[in-house]
């Protein structure tokens, strides 16, 4: 069962085919690529944990996927209970995807993040973020300058109203290049990695070109790579795909978010036409 049928999912259900899977892709967007091409199609709202439960149950699929939403990781991570390889615990999935739960771990291990602020020590900075704990693709976030706690109240309320749980986050606005770093998990270990240069041209907050890079000095990659490793051991990570959102001034960097499914937009056709490395094949195999 492949959990998504938008585009970005396409290259994964290519994979399954050529590997003669019986797939079934899942989704409520009647429109989207993946409903209108499949074989086996079921039109489903599948952040729905319960009809997802009875779905499993009733074809009982011996695989399952998640696709390239975060919807989808977080539902294959609650409904899984221990029956699939390789997809993390509710918990684990939690303590990355929300944005909270996720700070708090890198600041208890020493992983570079934006500081946290409380609405009374706002005072103290010039511009701050406020983002909802639990979004995606830039909804709900915004940013302010010179904030105090009477002007922020609006975007607070902005924040809240896009995160699923109601809740928000504010934090230092750290100015410098967006960077990704999808990272192979093997054994524990980070055995493949690769780096990107992302941009948003359309809206500050939501990636629409990438191109894979070279210019980040190799001391800051290593940094990365083992910070990303402290996160791998702590949450006992042993295959799959690490995807990793950073952001860079040239000498520091403060990781942003890092998720475990596979990333949108086609990232995968980016890394595999550049690079040559079997991208759908590494992250779909565990």
């Amino acid at each position: 069962l492949l959990v998504d049928t938008n585009r970005s999912s396409y290259p994964i259900n290519k994979y399954l085919a050529r590997q003669n899977y019986d797939t079934t892709v899942v989704g409520n967007n009647n429109n989207d690529v993946l409903s209108k091409i499949s074989s086996s199609y079921i039109n489903l709202d599948y952040s729905n944990s319960s009809e997802m439960r009875k779905l499993l149950e009733l074809e009982q699929f011996q695989y399952l996927i998640p696709g390239c939403t975060d919807v989808s990781y977080n539902i294959c991570s609650r409904i899984n209970n221990n029956r699939f390889y390789s997809i993390d615990s509710e918990e684990v999935t939690n303590s990355l995807l929300n944005k909270k739960l996720f700070k708090n771990m890198c600041l208890k291990l020493g992983v570079p993040v934006a500081s946290p602020i409380k609405v009374n020590e706002l005072n103290s900075y010039k511009k701050v973020i406020i983002k909802p704990v639990d979004s995606y693709s830039g909804q709900g976030i915004s940013t302010l300058e010179n904030p105090n706690s009477s002007n922020i109240q609006t975007y607070i309320d902005r924040a809240m109203r896009a995160s699923i749980i109601g809740d928000y986050l504010i934090e230092e606005f750290i100015p410098g290049q967006l960077y990704s770093m999808s990272a192979f998990i093997l054994k524990g270990s980070i055995s493949s990695k690769f780096f990107v240069q992302e941009n948003c041209s359309a809206s500050q907050f939501s990636v629409d070109t990438s191109c894979l890079d070279f210019s980040l000095p190799c001391h800051l990659r290593d940094q990365v790579v083992e910070s990303t490793s402290r996160i791998v051991s702590r949450t006992q990570m042993k295959y799959g795909l690490l995807h990793v959102q950073f952001i860079s001034n040239g000498k520091k960097f403060w990781i942003i978010e890092m998720t475990r499914r596979c990333p949108g937009d086609l990232y995968s056709l980016l890394i595999e036409l550049s690079t040559g490395f079997p991208y759908i094949k590494n992250y779909t195999d565990p």
